[in-house]
């Protein structure tokens, strides 16, 4: 019973990421739209940029159902998928803003997928992972403010729209993940102890459950 109640478990939580995703996928054409029609849109090429990377995430999303019911629960595999989404957020943020981009709230996304999927040790690799790849695009942008040209994105919208790397905000980036994967992490435990407790009390009992309510009659 109780390995019968876990696959069931397992199989929920691959719909839920994929659901989840899929939200949060349709959350961000939405945000690309408000972006496009604010004071700084994206030149055409960056759009198109954007527009591919949304469909990837997407587009990932069945290959995700298909390996994870042939898979089940392989770790290697989510760590894969949850690499693969930091990679994705990280383009997109690079795309539409560098730390300015309204696209940073994907990070925590998979912060969260990685304590409630794998462990809190994980989430906070990831949230490393994230830290290094935003640092990485805060560089690039900082470098072209010196007047490299960076790929897919036009000098002049840069000049017109970047002011300089602002060291605060990225550090409080960096410490807003860590402080999700730490309390998302002790989420997470504290309910994969619950769900385990509760299987071995389903999986230890023989005959039934007696319910008694609050007048001491068994109901």
């Amino acid at each position: 019973m109780a390995s019968s109640l876990s696959a069931r478990g397992d199989g929920a939580r691959v719909w839920l990421r994929i659901t989840v995703r899929l939200l949060l996928t349709a959350l961000g054409w939405g945000a690309f739209e408000l972006f496009q029609g604010g004071p700084r849109p994206l030149p055409a090429p960056t759009a198109q940029a954007v527009g591919w990377v949304l469909l990837a995430a997407v587009g990932v999303s069945l290959p995700y159902l298909f390996f994870s019911r042939v898979l089940g629960t392989s770790s290697w595999f989510q760590h894969l998928e949850i690499t693969l989404d930091v990679i994705l957020a990280s383009a997109l943020v690079y795309l539409t803003g560098g730390p300015r981009s309204p696209f940073l709230p994907f990070y925590f996304a998979a912060i969260l997928a990685a304590c409630f999927s794998r462990s809190e040790a994980a989430a906070v690799g990831y949230a490393s992972l994230s830290v290094i790849l935003l640092s990485g695009v805060a560089a690039a942008y900082s470098t072209a403010s010196e007047g490299r040209v960076l790929p897919f994105l036009e000098s002049k919208w840069l000049r017109d729209n970047f002011e300089g790397l602002a060291y605060g905000d990225l550090l409080l980036q960096g410490v807003s993940f860590y402080i999700v994967a730490f309390l998302g992490g002790r989420l997470a435990t504290g309910l994969r102890r619950q769900r385990h407790l509760n299987e071995v009390i389903l999986q230890n009992l023989t005959d039934g459950v007696v319910s008694i309510d609050a007048g001491g009659c068994i109901t």
